[in-house]
Formats: structure tokens, C-alpha cells, sequence
């Protein structure tokens, strides 16, 4: 399973394709790669935007102003940017300013009044991230609480890595439950773009591993986001056994020639 996904492509509705093609290209350093008319695209580095006017959309209206949100690295680049556009002859709404909700930011417009934010979060540099609220055990709540969606069953699964043997003996006890459990108090699992990275980590060249598909929502106990060891990327733990009936499939997790593991 690879966690590779492509960047969504915004769809910012102007009056004319040609014209804000320009001021992209023009004010905003974006190229523009196609379409003069009905519906164009402009592209800068991995950012890419499809413009679209009226007559492709089969209204009368651009309708409410989009709100871009640009991340960048830090501060320097924020302000790097406002030099560059404003130099460029772009409309500026607000100039760089350390924000209260730790963003450094500016803000741009474009001429049908669609707006770029640009910012940097420096919440990160700050002790306990400026005292910003850490929700993950409310998400983590929210998914148990809601299983079911629209047109199916919730398909959330955290995963954990294990040999086959004990899940064989998992098997006839009914729960599983690492060593970790009695060690640290809780099972340590991993999102779906975790497990390569987790398996690499701690289990680089075993070939006895399976990984176990876990349904939070039929656990009993609570599964808790966080970072134990003072990193910012939350892991769930589990912090009682895991019932066999909340494991709703079992993969091998076998390394390549070189001892890897892809997920």
C-alpha cells in the first residue's frame, strides 16, 4: 500500500482566463502552461491552480473570493515572497507580520479579489508549540465514536507490528497484547504512513512479521495520540489489549533483498 498521493489542484473562478493568466505569471511568478479561455492552468514549483471563467462554469458570477493558504519554511521565505511579489507590482492586502496564533504571514490578492495567505507556523519554535492545544486524543474520540459514514462503514484503521507467532498465540487467548503493555502501559501502533518507517526502524530484516489491520472502533480501550520520546509526529498507542475481534485483517510483512520494508 503506498501513501503516495497527488496535490489537489484548486479551481479559483475568474472573469476573464487570459487576463488573470497574466497577473499570475506576471505579478505572482506562477507560468502559465495552458488555455486562454473557458478553462487555463498556471503552475509554480509543485503549486498548480486551474482558472475558470463564466462561460465554462455556466454562471454569471466568480461567487465568493477563494482563500489559498501557501506554507512555507520560515519567516525569511515569507517575507523573501512579499519582496518578491510586491516588487512585481502584485496587490497586497495585509504586509508580513507575526500573527498572535504563532503565523507569520501576508496576505495577496489576485484581480478577481481571491486571496493568497502566506504563511509560516511558528508555533513549532515555541515552548509547548505557544501553548497551542493538542487535539489528538479528541480526534482520536471522534473516530471511534463515529464508525459508521454515508454509504458504508468507517474504513480508519491504525496498524502493529508483530511476530506470527504471537499473533498465533493471540489467537487462542482471545486479546493480543505486546510486551510493551506491561512495560509502558500501552501498545504502540502506527497510521498507515507510519509503518514503513517503524518497520525499518525496529525490525529491519525480520522475515516472521505480520501486521495487524486494527478497527479502533472496537476496541475497549482508549487509543491515546502522542510523541513519548519528544518528537512532533503523533503515533496511537492502545493503552489495554487489543481484542482479536478488533483486528479486522492480517498481512505478512515480508523486507526486500536489502532488509527494507515498503507499506
Amino acid at each position: 500500500m503506498s501513501e503516495k498521493f497527488p496535490g489537489a489542484v484548486p479551481e479559483v473562478r475568474v472573469s476573464d482566463v487570459a487576463r488573470a493568466a497574466v497577473y499570475y505569471e506576471n505579478c505572482l511568478g506562477f507560468h502559465w502552461d495552458w488555455g486562454a479561455e473557458g478553462l487555463g492552468q498556471v503552475s509554480r514549483g509543485d503549486c498548480r491552480i486551474f482558472l475558470t471563467d463564466n462561460a465554462f462554469r455556466g454562471d454569471d458570477s466568480t461567487g465568493t473570493p477563494m482563500v489559498i493558504w501557501i506554507n512555507l519554511d520560515s519567516k525569511a521565505d515569507v517575507d523573501a515572497l512579499y519582496e518578491s511579489w510586491s516588487g512585481r507590482g502584485a496587490q497586497i492586502v495585509s504586509k508580513p507580520e507575526s500573527q498572535p496564533w504563532h503565523l507569520h504571514e501576508f496576505t495577496a490578492r489576485d484581480l478577481d479579489g481571491n486571496r493568497f495567505r502566506v504563511f509560516y507556523d511558528f508555533a513549532w519554535e515555541l515552548p509547548d508549540r505557544g501553548g497551542r492545544k493538542d487535539d489528538a486524543a479528541e480526534r482520536a474520540a471522534a473516530r471511534r465514536s463515529t464508525p459508521d459514514v454515508v454509504g458504508g462503514t468507517s474504513d480508519v484503521r491504525i496498524f502493529h507490528i508483530t511476530s506470527e507467532q504471537a499473533w498465533t498465540d493471540a489467537q487462542a487467548q482471545g486479546t493480543y497484547g505486546a510486551d510493551s503493555l506491561a512495560s509502558e502501559g500501552f501498545i504502540h501502533c502506527s497510521e498507515p504512513h507510519q509503518v514503513a518507517w517503524v518497520a525499518n526502524q525496529r525490525f529491519r530484516g525480520r522475515s516472521d512479521l505480520v501486521l495487524l489491520h486494527i478497527d479502533p472502533a472496537r476496541l475497549q480501550a482508549p487509543v491515546k495520540y502522542e510523541n513519548l520520546e519528544g518528537g512532533r509526529e503523533l503515533f496511537p498507542h492502545v493503552y489495554g489489549a487489543v481484542p482479536v475481534s478488533a483486528v479486522v485483517s492480517v498481512t505478512r510483512l515480508l523486507p526486500s533483498d536489502s532488509g527494507d520494508f515498503s507499506f
